[in-house]
């Protein structure tokens, strides 16, 4: 068997060319199915860490235990690796604005408690003794309570109860509930702390969650990790029997990602992609190294008929080309994993502030980076070898089949009837003798011309398709999240300060690091109602609405409007007229809507106006305020008047649930009033429709109005309850940070500050990942096709010497022979791109099908890849002929024909 090894090592050096090019076709296959499998583990790995900062780390929490209770489950529980509880020392009045919130639920943590659970510290430090307290920051943007670090709080807290009996964080806040058992506690402010995730602090849960340690409470929550968190589920079915009434939650999205789910599983769903891309790949590697050893054989097939007349037996034919495969396996599979962690690699080092829109809120606080796992490279090398010796055997069993008589005359590999080749007269009149030949060549060996062309084919419809993929995924997020340029969004939701004017409070925000420019905007909303004639025909055809539409009035500062109006060639004069001014409208409505025959929604774009018939009036008609009562509209008819209903401010409650329940509200606790005096009409008018809409609008189906801000009480009747302020930045994280200092300082509240460009951001950092990650790919797998063309063609080639030399002997002129090699690259491409641009075309029309079912798109082809592909094609083609002829150009003809193998 030593001997075979020999003589298969010594085949692969004399044939060096070949040998490097199958494996450079298996590192590349090893390189894609590594970062495949390292990027899929990376991903979840990513995923994981992105739960655990916004979560923590804790896989289940058992909620409302005594201490026996948590005492009896550290001890019996052997599947439990880590513990650590709080204890609920009481709830507590804090004053805040929120009247669906007003208590401070304090929890006392145990010292490793921060190890589980996930707090993210803004400022201080967490509380080592008792009477020391955290809060959280939602205390004061959402409650309205601040406090400094070094405050001292004095507080009563005691037990939430309603008709006696207890309620937890798990029950909203209830009118009626009060609090018992109330003790005097004092504690010290040392820090503040992001607000717990609503896993841990639900959304309807009554209290902001504040942290202490070192005191006794009466409700223990136990937090635990298990041993095998994919078996979450089962394990907790199975504790239900031994702890019986014990109320648990699981941190769902963290063991999603380990695989344990009642429902669609993140982890099955990354890794069924990876399984999809792997066969993809594999489909793509195995024609690659089919094709080496499939040549490699037939250059071989008289050495292996000599040495089958010599007593070669069939299993020493077949084991000496597998054996081929693993002498390549042996270099190509570990240079492959290398190849594959360094670019899967640099990939993520370059992308690892990409991700942050799959954490949400949460945004870049992590960062992506590569997690090289043993199991993931295990799988690469395995399937690698799996694939290569695939793609070996079936030449090697064609090896063995074959007599040692036809073997050595080489009769089976030029079995052909004069009709299998036979070309029509005209492609000899087209393209001359040299034509004829390069089509007599393509039809003598159909299956090695194939692969070529089945190569070029792949790596054409892969290419145009994953173009095509990018840029509709491109247009759909451009269409769904806007594109402003804007940098920082504030929006003020109550009044200024007495004496603090819009000027001098973007000035005072303007001064926060990296503000270019900014300016403010009041608003305000109505329903407008529009004539049936000055309304588009299409909105009202295809949505079946008429009349009434919500409109958004926007008032920008007077110099900014009448900078607008230049922009859009518009006069002043009539947008500034005292008695009636008229609006300038931005009219593109973003609507989600079924049609016919599909069940689900879809995104469509429509101009509500008719543009022809400007200027055009909405009106809009609202009610006459009364205090103490109020109204929805309820009309009745009496002696032939109309007259609306006003019904009592207590009788609020009872008339909701009347109408939630189908019955008729008691009328008899109304007030009509006649609705000539109840009904305010106010009308507004659209002078001009711009083409583009100002940056500071969003997408929406909204029609929005716009005014000169001194215009705002002649509009609206009232004077400006709010104030938007916006900003352009050179640095938005930078600005936003600041800009929040200055309303700390200001003493207002953070809460309205909006980070739009980093909310843009996140939208084209999916994008980019998507197009890095797709593009790679494809050029991975168009690499691996190239490289079979390469090795096709060369080999080819080579294995023709003696065939053109024959042809040159006869009088076949180097002109004529560059000839025909010319019209066979013509062949290849035109043939690959025969079939590969049709298909390429059907792949794109699903791709635009699949988009369509969510929004309102156009076909198209991306015509710049399509060129990019014929030309790639041309381009590979005609080098490889120029590199695989370059030889033979300048080969005798007689010492190529004395040869009779390579």
């Amino acid at each position: 068997m030593n001997v075979f090894h020999r003589y298969t090592r010594q085949a692969l050096r004399e044939n060096r060319s070949q040998t490097w090019v199958t494996i450079v076709g298996i590192i590349l296959s090893v390189a894609l199915f590594t970062a495949v499998t390292e990027g899929a583990y990376s991903g979840v790995r990513y995923l994981i860490g992105a739960a655990e900062y916004t979560v923590g780390r804790f896989h289940g929490c058992y909620q409302n235990l005594t201490e026996q209770q948590a005492t009896q489950l550290s001890r019996d529980e052997k599947e439990i690796t880590e513990q650590s509880a709080w204890q609920l020392v009481g709830w507590g009045q804090v004053g805040a604005d929120n009247d669906y919130k007003p208590y401070l639920r304090v929890m006392s943590m145990d010292p490793d408690l921060p190890d589980l659970l996930s707090i993210r510290l803004t400022q201080g430090r967490l509380p080592e003794k008792a009477g020391e307290i955290l809060l959280p920051e939602h205390l004061w943007s959402n409650g309205s309570v601040r406090h400094a670090l070094g405050d001292t709080m004095e507080l009563e807290l005691g037990h939430r109860t309603l008709d006696g009996e207890e309620l937890t964080a798990d029950d909203p806040y209830t009118k009626g509930e009060t609090l018992t058992d109330t003790t005097s506690h004092t504690y010290t402010v040392v820090g503040f702390y992001q607000r717990l995730d609503m896993t841990t602090e639900p959304f309807s849960c009554p209290g902001y969650t504040a942290l202490t340690c070192q005191e006794q409470g009466y409700q223990t929550d136990e937090f635990f990790r298990v041993a095998h968190p994919s078996r979450f589920y089962s394990y907790m079915e199975g504790n239900a029997e031994k702890y019986p009434g014990l109320a648990w939650y699981s941190n769902s999205d963290l063991l999603n990602y380990y695989g344990a789910t009642t429902f669609f599983s993140v982890n099955r769903m990354i890794y069924s992609f990876a399984v999809i891309l792997l066969l993809m790949i594999s489909f793509g590697s195995v024609s690659l190294i089919y094709n080496s050893f499939s040549i490699s054989v037939a250059e071989r097939t008289r050495q292996f008929g000599i040495l089958k007349s010599i007593g070669a037996t069939r299993k020493q034919i077949r084991d000496s080309v597998l054996y081929e495969a693993l002498v390549l396996c042996a270099v190509g599979i570990p240079l492959g994993l290398l190849v594959g962690c360094l670019g899967i690699g640099i990939t993520l080092y370059c992308l690892r502030d990409s991700f942050g829109f799959l954490m949400g809120e949460s945004g870049n606080a992590l960062q992506m980076h590569f997690v090289l796992n043993g199991w993931a490279l295990l799988a690469a090398a395995g399937i690698g070898l799996v694939t290569a010796i695939i793609s070996a055997w079936v030449p090697a069993k064609r090896a063995v089949r074959v007599s040692p008589v036809e073997a050595i005359r080489q009769t089976k590999d030029v079995k052909l009837r004069g009709r299998e080749v036979r070309t029509s007269r005209l492609t000899e009149k087209l393209f001359g003798f040299s034509g004829m030949l390069a089509a007599k060549n393509f039809k003598r060996n159909r299956k090695r011309y194939r692969s070529t062309v089945v190569g070029l084919f792949l790596s054409v419809t892969l290419f145009i398709s994953a173009s095509s993929f990018c840029a509709y995924l491109t247009d759909a997020v451009d269409q769904l999240g806007g594109n402003s340029t804007l940098g920082v969004q504030l929006y003020c939701s109550e009044a200024l300060p007495e004496g603090v004017t819009p000027e001098q409070r973007l000035r005072q925000l303007a001064a926060a690091d990296g503000v270019e420019s900014g300016f403010y905007t009041a608003d305000s909303y109505a329903s407008l109602h529009f004539a049936k004639e000055d309304m588009d025909p299409d909105y009202c055809k295809d949505t079946g609405l008429e009349g009434d539409h919500s409109a958004a009035m926007y008032f920008l500062r007077d110099e900014d409007f009448r900078q607008l109006l230049r922009d859009n060639g518009l006069p002043e004069e009539d947008y500034f007229r005292p008695d009636a001014p008229q609006a300038v409208a931005w009219d593109m409505l973003d609507i989600w809507r079924s049609t016919e025959g599909s069940k689900y929604n879809k995104l469509y774009h429509y101009h509500l106006l008719n543009g022809s018939s400007l200027p055009i009036t909405g009106t809009e008609s609202s009610y006459q305020p009364m205090d103490g009562w109020f109204t929805t509209g309820d009309r009745i008819t009496r002696d032939g008047t109309e007259y609306v209903l006003y019904y009592p401010e207590d009788y609020i409650d009872d008339y909701y649930t009347a109408r939630s329940e189908g019955e008729t509200p008691d009328e008899s606790r109304a007030q009509a009033v006649p609705a000539s005096e109840a009904v305010l009409t106010r009308s507004y008018t659209v002078g001009a429709i711009l083409k583009k809409a100002p940056d500071f609008l969003r997408t929406g189906d909204y029609l929005y109005l716009l005014y000169p801000y001194s215009m705002y009480e002649t509009v609206t009747g009232q004077a400006p309850a709010a104030d938007a302020f916006w900003f352009r930045s050179s640095d938005h994280a930078a600005s936003y940070e600041s800009m929040g200092q200055i309303l700390m300082e200001l003493g207002n509240s953070r809460s309205d500050l909006e980070d739009l460009a980093a909310n843009g951001e996140s939208q084209r950092a999916m994008v980019t990942v998507v197009n890095v990650f797709s593009y790679g790919f494809i050029i991975l797998i168009s690499l691996i096709s190239m490289t079979n063309v390469f090795n096709t063609i060369s080999t080819s080639i080579a294995l023709r010497r003696r065939e053109f030399a024959m042809l040159r002997s006869v009088g076949l002129t180097q002109r004529g022979f560059a000839r025909m090699m010319d019209y066979e690259c013509i062949i290849y491409g035109a043939r690959a791109l025969l079939w590969g641009l049709p298909a390429s075309v059907l792949v794109t029309y699903g791709i635009y099908r699949s988009v369509a079912q969510s929004i309102a798109a156009q076909f198209y082809i991306p015509w710049y890849s399509v060129a990019i592909a014929v030309g790639s094609v041309f381009v590979v083609v005609f080098a490889t002929m120029l590199y695989a002829t370059r030889k033979i150009r300048s080969e005798n003809p007689i010492e190529a024909l004395k040869q009779e193998n390579l």
